[in-house]
């Protein structure tokens, strides 16, 4: 049995999970297009949004949308520069 503490962690891991595996299948590409919005995120419930990282050509800040455990803002890289335009941000 798990305690309330244990489910969080879980949930946290499952979260950061996800983030890591969308971060690792999209390192690669373009990011000249704008924002990317994922849903059902590496076969998850989650939604991601990548975010072009500044002064970069490819690569993406992946945030989690709609986490389940705390902390409720989970970002990764954890200390990327990211842009979003005005334009973008409307759109989301």
């Amino acid at each position: 049995m798990f305690s309330e503490n244990a489910d969080g962690e879980l949930a946290q891991k499952n979260e950061w999970s996800v983030l890591q595996v969308v971060e690792y299948e999209n390192r690669d590409k373009e990011n000249a297009g704008g924002p990317r919005l994922i849903a059902n995120a590496a076969g998850s419930t989650f939604v991601v949004l990548g975010l072009p990282l500044v002064n970069q050509n490819k690569g993406y800040a992946w945030l989690l949308l709609n986490p389940s455990s705390k902390p409720t803002i989970k970002l990764l890289p954890s200390d990327a520069q990211f842009s979003l335009s005005k334009k973008d941000f409307e759109l989301l």
